[in-house]
């Protein structure tokens, strides 16, 4: 395979585990959101 060819695949597959890993991080915040919204305005949960 080209040099070319290799650099396109390794640049396709840092940009989809940079999209995953954004994915992630968003789920996460998500869960974190609605864990504060279940606990309402006290803050005595803790995650």
């Amino acid at each position: 395979m080209s040099s070319v060819g290799v650099q396109l695949l390794s640049s396709a597959f840092l940009v989809s585990m940079a999209i995953i890993s954004d994915l992630r991080i968003a789920a996460s915040a998500d869960q974190v959101n609605l864990k504060y919204a279940r606990a309402g305005s006290d803050g005595s949960t803790s995650i």
